[in-house]
């Protein structure tokens, strides 16, 4: 008897949990229509945000990238660091790059694990 009453329990919060995470939509579209009301606020917020991210506090110091060699070898690295070094003026990186194995190397071991993990399963 107990066990009938818990399963009951736990359906019937499984229900309650079903229908409330999938609610009638047209609630979220009034919620949203509602919202816009207060639109003319956020926007202020937003564009004090803006002014803040302007005014970004200055930053040195080193980071240490980890990439595969290929990634460094054609140049796609070293241009990303580069990008990043323009979209923030004010902060003083220097990117070390550390070679990882190269992509094929990476497949090879990959496969090496999941050949070892099926012999052992079999």
């Amino acid at each position: 008897m107990k066990k009938k009453a818990i399963s009951l329990l736990l359906v019937a919060a499984m229900t309650a949990t079903m229908t409330a995470g999938c609610g009638d939509k047209q609630e979220a579209a009034d919620n949203t229509t509602a919202g816009n009301d207060a639109a003319p606020s956020t926007e202020a917020a937003a564009s004090d945000d803006a002014a803040t991210e302007e005014e970004e506090e200055a930053w040195s110091g080193t980071l240490t990238v980890w990439s595969p060699q290929e990634d460094q070898d054609t140049g796609w690295l070293q241009k990303e660091c580069d990008a990043f070094n323009a979209a923030h003026p004010n902060w003083d990186v220097t990117f070390e790059m550390q070679k990882l194995l190269s992509q094929q190397t990476l497949r090879d071991l990959q496969m090496s694990i999941c050949w070892q993990t099926i012999t052992s399963l079999i």
